[in-house]
């Protein structure tokens, strides 16, 4: 995480350096800044996402939708429960926040 944070602080240093140029009408400093700042909220994006989400991270979580219900454990393991039974799901992601989920027992 430690680098993702560090990029973005660089790449906020960059954006700073450049309001000069903008302010006075330079188009390609303008294109630049908007660059960095697509940049700045991607990497803000994915350091939101690697620290998960209430239903991914801690204990077991529910999401429920009326008929089936998920189960995100502690260990990132999966499983669903419904009428029918349950059984385990192979979710690479979490389906709220988008965390990699990697699962301890594989």
């Amino acid at each position: 995480m430690k680098p993702i944070k560090d990029a973005i602080k660089q790449l906020e240093c960059m954006a700073t350096n450049l309001m000069g140029e903008v302010q006075n009408g330079n188009g390609l400093a303008t294109l630049n800044y908007v660059a960095l700042d697509v940049a700045i909220q991607a990497l803000q994006e994915k350091l939101e996402r690697e620290n998960g989400c209430e239903y991914c991270m801690g204990d077991t979580k529910e999401l429920i939708d009326g008929e089936t219900t998920l189960f995100i454990t502690r260990d990132d393991e999966a499983f669903y429960a419904d009428w029918n039974g349950q059984g385990d799901l192979e979710f690479k992601f979490c389906p709220m926040c988008g965390r990699k989920l990697e699962p301890k027992g594989v």
